[in-house]
């Protein structure tokens, strides 16, 4: 059902949905486990499969519902995104062809924080959401007892959580804030290479920088261009971004000597490189040979 390309594309999506939600130490769990076995652990194929039903045509929510219970009683336990995936799903449904599927969403909402998960907004939206009926008056009390119930459990909104973060930040998040925070500002240094402010808004634009995300995103693709053509070799400059979701520097360089225009300005950034202390690897050199 999945090529190895596309099942390294869903590992990445789902560290960086952990990462984001601030469920560090579990995402770079998954990225550990597949550098240590090579293989892509189990919580990612079995997400992949539920993501591959919800996304595809006719009704297949119930073959996700299905896919995620099987996964729960094999003992493969669901982390926040996988949660997130199905819940989400569950809440979007069609009640008139399935009224118990809202059911099924806020039940497991409530084993998420049994679980200890906090949920991230988005998902708390989806169910408020997906509760409905014909009846506005008992859906609206279904939705005050199910925020009664989960705040009680300890779910807080994200106005909340932010105010505890910032009294209480994670070392580590805050790591990974600062490397995301250097990445950004190294492309911005490198996109200086172009004299023309119009050059450096062109690389800005197909490079898709608006963020941190949009960019390793653009990263991938990349990575993904080279793995078809052979290189892989050439692509394990990526790795990194697989297992720790951050660039490396040297390929921020890569990013902008591809989307050079013309073979000057790709040695511009290259020499850039070059004085920033890198050496280069196979991947930047078959690039400049190219």
């Amino acid at each position: 059902m999945f090529t190895e390309e596309a099942m390294s594309r869903n590992t990445i999506k789902m560290v960086e949905g952990l990462l984001r939600d601030g469920f560090v130490s579990v995402g770079l769990e998954i990225a550990a486990e597949v550098e240590e076995t090579n293989e892509v652990p189990r919580v990612v194929t079995d997400t992949a499969v539920m993501e591959y039903y919800i996304n595809a045509t006719g009704d297949r929510i119930k073959d996700a519902l299905r896919v995620f219970k099987h996964m729960s009683a094999s003992g493969v336990e669901p982390n926040s995104y996988t949660y997130g995936i199905i819940i989400k799903a569950l809440a979007a449904a069609d009640l008139k062809k399935n009224p118990n599927f809202v059911g099924y969403a806020k039940k497991y909402f409530v084993e998420m924080l049994d679980r200890g998960v906090q949920p991230n907004e988005e998902t708390y939206e989806a169910v408020l959401d997906g509760i409905d009926g014909e009846n506005k008056g008992e859906a609206e009390e279904e939705r005050r007892v199910f925020v009664g119930k989960v705040k009680a459990k300890g779910f807080m909104l994200l106005l909340q959580k932010e105010a505890e973060e910032m009294a209480n930040p994670s070392p580590l998040m805050c790591e990974m804030d600062m490397l995301k925070e250097h990445v950004m500002n190294l492309f911005e240094d490198v996109i200086r290479a172009f004299e023309d402010k119009n050059e450096r808004k062109r690389v800005r634009q197909m490079a898709e920088a608006e963020d941190y995300d949009s960019l390793s995103s653009t990263a991938f693709t990349f990575y993904e261009a080279l793995v078809s053509r052979g290189l892989n070799e050439e692509a394990k400059l990526f790795k990194p971004l697989l297992e720790t979701a951050i660039l490396p520097d040297e390929a921020v360089f890569l990013i902008v000597i591809l989307l050079s225009q013309t073979t000057s300005d790709a040695l511009k950034v290259y020499e850039h490189m070059l004085a920033y202390g890198i050496t280069p690897s196979s991947c930047t050199y078959s690039v400049l040979i190219a």
